[in-house]
């Protein structure tokens, strides 16, 4: 089994923290909540993340870059409002609770959403 590189698991801690990550899924799921590949993710574990992929995981998920490359510091930014994420927009809702869903229940959310946000456009408009 391949040592993770020391970045990537602060982020895995970091990332578990936010309540965010699904720890079945962690690369997948780390994957879609910083909108990059599982592929971008599995070199991250052995190389360390890129530059970006630090600045996204702080941007995203309210990780502390400066703690992620040095381990000083607090874990997370603090008044980090996860409401706020450009990436996940739901408070109430995390990424973990719709992997336990089938793709027929996805698809249901999915166009239900997609009718809410017709409809609040249509009252905008």
């Amino acid at each position: 089994m391949k040592k993770m590189h020391e970045h990537m698991a602060r982020i895995y801690t970091a990332a578990s923290k936010t309540g965010r990550l699904d720890e079945d899924h962690r690369q997948a799921s780390l994957a879609r909540l910083l909108n990059v590949s599982v592929q971008n993710v599995n070199n991250w574990e052995s190389r360390g993340p890129s530059k970006e992929g630090l600045l996204q995981a702080q941007e995203f998920l309210g990780i502390n870059a400066t703690w992620v490359l040095t381990g000083q510091g607090p874990l997370l930014i603090e008044g980090y409002d996860i409401g706020k994420s450009v990436k996940w927009p739901f408070r109430k809702i995390y990424p973990q609770q719709l992997f336990t869903l089938s793709d027929e229940e996805l698809n249901e959310i999915e166009e239900d959403l997609t009718y809410l946000i017709g409809k609040i456009s249509r009252r905008k408009g």
